[in-house]
């Protein structure tokens, strides 16, 4: 089965205002990604939330990490903190990152 852009909608639905063809295009990367081997059954929820963290990173691009409040006279400004990994930087990118950690991955032993 493959992800539709309703499929992406469904678990971030404040990406609706992405073009079709953007959502295609995030879909189209996950494809490539997106280890079908690896993830088996969970390969078309992996896809999804990749898609949705390659297209929240989409959005962030130019902004900075500095950050700042205001309360009437007072105001200040502070650094946000920096994610180790990139997907650290979306809550899809980190929901991916958990799921990544459900994996049973036998490893290859080579003599």
């Amino acid at each position: 089965m493959s992800i539709t852009i309703t499929n992406i909608l469904d678990i971030a639905p404040e990406l609706s205002t992405a073009s079709p063809s953007q959502i295609a295009a995030a879909i189209a990367n996950a494809d490539i990604f997106v280890n079908p081997t690896t993830w088996a059954e969970k390969t078309d929820i992996a896809k999804a939330y990749y898609a949705a963290h390659l297209l929240t990173l989409t959005r962030m691009r130019g902004t900075t990490g500095l950050g700042s409040e205001k309360v009437g006279d007072l105001q200040r400004a502070y650094m946000r903190p920096m994610a180790l990994t990139a997907l650290g930087l979306s809550s899809y990118g980190i929901q991916l990152d958990w799921m990544m950690r459900t994996l049973v991955i036998t490893p290859i032993v080579v003599n």
